[in-house]
């Protein structure tokens, strides 16, 4: 969706420039996973947010969690 591509910019937008490309090839396969496992042809930004949890390394985790608060996405 839309909504979900903005969001999935904005997120990208706030890894290190020199991470951004890997970033989004492993976010991307990883929401369409998603999206498969739900068995849906649309990625929802539960995907989205799922996929950046499990493909972000640990040591940018912390950082990752902040962005997804910042986004209203994460509430831990």
């Amino acid at each position: 969706t839309p909504s979900c591509m903005s969001t999935f910019d904005r997120l990208i937008a706030k890894i290190p420039e020199m991470f951004q490309d890997i970033a989004r090839k492993a976010v991307s396969e990883q929401a369409e996973e998603n999206a498969i496992t739900r068995k849906s042809t649309h990625i929802e930004e539960q995907d989205l947010v799922d996929a950046m949890l499990s493909t972000t390394p640990d040591i940018f985790k912390d950082d990752m969690l902040e962005s997804l608060r910042e986004e209203g996405l994460y509430n831990s």
